[in-house]
């Protein structure tokens, strides 16, 4: 993913079809869906043997992990992509629905998160909501 955002960026067209055919393998292969320049640096996708991973957000910050299984997707159209801070870990099968998730925040597994959250939470349940201020 990186090789290619970096040829696109630079407007290598001969090297960006290579390896965006090379990400477009191996995310079928694996079962990821994640759009180029989205990411910040030090991405984690952990355990991807149970579920596939589908990142449709606007912008992920730094350092942010995520499980199998974590669903990010827009609530109602596009511009309602969700945006996520810096320090976000989703659990397996937590979903984020188009609001703004701030920096070190816990989605606890399986929680759907679809209103913001604040800086410094864990939150959890359907939808999810405050579990405990870190």
């Amino acid at each position: 993913m990186r090789y290619c955002e970096y040829h696109y960026n630079c407007h290598h067209k001969i090297r960006f079809h290579l390896y965006n055919i090379r990400r477009q393998h191996l995310g079928l292969k694996l079962n990821i869906d994640i759009p180029l320049n989205v990411c910040g640096y030090g991405l984690r996708i952990r355990h991807l043997s149970g579920g596939g991973i589908l990142l449709n957000a606007r912008k992920i910050g730094n350092y942010c992990s995520f499980n199998s299984g974590v669903l990010l997707g827009n609530k109602d159209d596009n511009s309602k992509k969700p945006i996520l801070g810096e320090r976000v870990s989703f659990g397996p099968s937590a979903k984020a629905f188009g609001d703004i998730v701030e920096d070190d925040v816990f989605v606890a597994p399986g929680a759907i998160v679809t209103k913001s959250v604040s800086k410094s939470q864990i939150v959890g349940g359907i939808p999810a909501k405050l579990l405990k201020n870190k």
